[in-house]
């Protein structure tokens, strides 16, 4: 079945993936070439060590790149939703600590938002693909 025919979900799943894969990709790239000013731009006023800000640089690379590969190869989000899921739950808790940036409230909500969307979609997409076919 095409995706036309399995409807708008169907439609939009592989443009939604690319774009939260985009996001990581961007957010990657900017820890991994620009680890203090991503850090300073976050609202943390000390940063650390460079080396583990570019770690998570690269770190971000790495799912994004899964996340289009397990799309295109199998047609999956799983990869994408278990760390998304798992990146909103990490960075809520994280928030209740004092004096936190901005950032990690943030990206809590917006990793669960593209989390949800990828699973919804994904979801939907899926019965309408097989409630078609039977």
């Amino acid at each position: 079945m095409t995706a036309k025919a399995a409807g708008w979900p169907a439609r939009i799943e592989r443009p939604l993936v690319l774009l939260i894969a985009l996001h990581s990709f961007v957010v990657g790239l900017m820890l991994l070439l620009a680890p203090v000013w991503s850090a300073q731009f976050a609202g943390w006023k000390a940063t650390g060590p460079e080396f583990f800000l570019r770690q998570a640089g690269v770190f971000h690379l790495i799912l994004a790149v899964g996340y289009v590969v397990e799309h295109f190869r199998a047609g999956g989000v799983i990869l994408l939703v278990t760390a998304k899921t798992t990146a909103f739950v990490f960075l809520l808790v994280s928030a209740i600590s004092p004096e936190v940036p901005w950032a990690i409230p943030f990206s809590g909500a917006t990793d669960g938002m593209m989390g949800l969307a990828a699973f919804l979609v994904h979801r939907r997409s899926r019965r309408a693909v097989s409630s078609s076919c039977s």
